[in-house]
């Protein structure tokens, strides 16, 4: 199965797999009517180089929303 350059699971392979999630973001949320928000994540996974060459695998993620209080 070819997985292309960037990806490969071999790279992630291991007895230990460490996770990590962090992220900033902003809301605003006005006395009346619909709050804003906008947030960045990044989640990492790697083998913490206990199984060989560790290149480990990135995403990141732009969200947005609107949320409304019901009063």
């Amino acid at each position: 199965m070819r997985y292309g350059r960037f990806f490969r699971p071999e790279e992630v392979t291991g007895y230990l797999l460490v996770q990590v999630i962090h992220g900033a973001g902003v809301r605003f949320v006005p006395p009346r009517g619909p709050g804003l928000m906008i947030e960045f994540r990044n989640h990492h996974i790697s083998n913490a180089g206990t199984a060989g060459t560790n290149l480990g695998i990135n995403a990141a993620t732009l969200m947005a929303g609107v949320q409304w209080v019901l009063r």
